[in-house]
């Protein structure tokens, strides 16, 4: 076999090729992480001054157990003027017991219910139209039983945006996945919609965290576009009410919610594709543009590779691609762990760009799963866990 030095001027096409595709790619990642650190410094600056009254609804599905461990966190909140709402869903005695007990050392903790025998309909959204509805503040923050805050400043946090003129507040929860791949696809998937809601293009919220005024709900008719589906009460309720003048992201640590979960892995498995359900109802320029984004390191590493077979007696091919690897792999590991560590989502990983290459063949994956489930995601149908 004979070593050649000289590349021909379609090996040299194919080397820009895979390099334009890796560097836009590479500037994408790092677009949103100034995105998000933008926002973080812009948050920080805004005084925490409001006072305005702030309802918290927590809706409760058996989580007595989190609650007798969580409540403290909502209840020691350094607000002025603030009421928890827990929303039995379906009246849980153990609940009702626990909390009956806090209600009396605890003056600004109230408890309403969903009744049991309510079928048909969204059982989540009805819960928080119960709430809502017995909420004596325009101010609503929405969360789960199982989530807790990790500061006092909580409320602060998100309440201050609408002092500064917004009607909806995105927030952001962190969740203890163990799996290295839910870790990177929930990155991913935070990724895309706290920045596109920072480049004031709004599509989705997350109900542990997650605030709007009342009356916007109201004007809304609340949930009644989507009452025959058990989820939506987010995605599909903030794609409705939030635009680009009145939706703010808030993302400080001191503003996060922490998710508990006893089986997370699975449970983000379950989410995820109740979510491809209902991001088909949604109209977002996030999703063909995160499809764009999720081939580009394929379309770089196919290219590379077609260069390498042209060239393959060629000894500065392999330099050259060893090279790209190197510096590519590089800048993407570090722009992917400064995104997680302002998330929260970090996890030391090196298999990062192995993910990424592989990612639009995950993407399909839970696309095809999530078709074959459709017929659960409607209230006719038991809510399947």
């Amino acid at each position: 076999m004979n070593i050649s030095f000289n590349l021909e001027p379609i090996i040299l096409i194919l080397l820009g090729i895979s390099f334009f595709f890796a560097l836009i790619f590479i500037f994408w990642e790092y677009i949103n992480l100034h995105s998000l650190k933008k926002c973080i410094k812009k948050s920080l600056s805004l005084s925490k001054d409001n006072t305005e009254g702030v309802s918290v609804i927590i809706y409760a599905d058996n989580d007595t157990e989190n609650l007798s461990h969580n409540l403290h966190n909502f209840l020691s909140q350094d607000y002025p003027n603030y009421e928890i709402i827990i929303v039995n869903d379906g009246a849980n005695e153990a609940t009702n017991t626990l909390l009956e007990d806090m209600m009396q050392q605890a003056p600004n903790l109230r408890l309403t219910y969903t009744p049991n025998d309510a079928r048909n309909l969204s059982r989540k959204k009805l819960a928080i139209m119960v709430g809502i509805k017995a909420a004596q503040n325009d101010i609503i923050i929405t969360t789960n039983g199982n989530c807790t805050p990790v500061s006092n400043q909580w409320i602060k946090s998100i309440a201050k945006h609408f002092n500064n003129g917004a009607d909806v507040v995105i927030g952001h929860t962190t969740l203890p996945l163990h799996s290295r791949l839910n870790h990177f696809l929930r990155q991913v998937d935070t990724v895309k919609y706290l920045t596109h809601a920072l480049r004031h293009k709004p599509y989705r919220g997350i109900s542990d965290n997650l605030a709007y005024r009342k009356s916007l709900f109201f004007k809304n008719k609340g949930f009644s576009h989507s009452m025959h589906l058990h989820f939506g009460e987010d995605d599909l309720f903030i794609n409705e009410i939030a635009n680009s003048r009145n939706t703010c992201v808030e993302i400080t640590p001191e503003s996060l919610i922490q998710v508990q979960q006893h089986n997370a892995d699975h449970e983000f498995t379950v989410t995820k594709l109740r979510r491809l359900f209902t991001e088909r109802m949604i109209r977002s320029a996030a999703f063909p543009l995160a499809i764009i984004k999720s081939l580009l390191p394929l379309l770089s590493t196919a290219t590379m590779i077609a260069a390498i077979v042209f060239a393959f007696t060629n000894a500065v091919i392999y330099g050259v691609a060893l090279l790209l690897f190197i510096l590519g792999t590089t800048l993407h590991l570090l722009i992917y762990h400064k995104t997680g560590a302002i998330l929260r989502t970090d996890r030391a990983n090196i298999f990062i760009p192995f993910y990424s290459l592989v990612h639009p063949f995950i993407a399909l994956y839970y696309n095809i799963r999530s078709r074959r489930h459709t017929a659960y995601n409607l209230t006719w149908q038991p809510l399947h866990k």
